[in-house]
């Protein structure tokens, strides 16, 4: 089992698209994430080759596994339609895809990346 717990800080740029009370909203950016908490554990081990075993008296071990980033960095990227209900209030929803532009690992060997997909769905009050 592997827990990783980040810290993300968003640098995006919105774009909207029309001036009408159903728009177009373009959203691009990077994200930066900090890697505050990581914990890595090996709850059972059952060999599928008979000539590699284990001893029954020693389980597997438990710690840290050293040689993740303590920083990367992810795109994200969204097109979505908003409609204004006011003048301050409006609601939207955007298809998004985040991923990763650096590898999780600094180990040259594992190169590790993430992708995501998913719809937002939100209200906004503007000043």
């Amino acid at each position: 089992r592997q827990v990783l717990e980040y810290a993300s800080i968003p640098v995006l740029l919105n774009y909207k698209l029309g001036n009408s009370r159903l728009h177009f909203n373009l959203t691009s950016g990077i994200i930066g994430n900090i890697l505050l908490r990581h914990d890595f554990e090996i709850s059972g081990a059952k060999p599928l080759n008979d000539k590699f075993r284990l001893r029954r008296d020693e389980p597997p071990t438990v710690g840290k596994h050293l040689g993740l980033r303590s920083f990367t960095v992810d795109y994200l990227a969204c097109l979505g339609v908003e409609y204004d209900l006011t003048k301050s209030w409006s609601i939207s929803l955007s298809p998004t895809i985040i991923g990763s532009l650096t590898s999780r690992h600094n180990d040259p060997y594992i190169d590790s990346s993430e992708f995501s997909a998913g719809v937002n769905i939100g209200m906004k009050w503007q000043l």
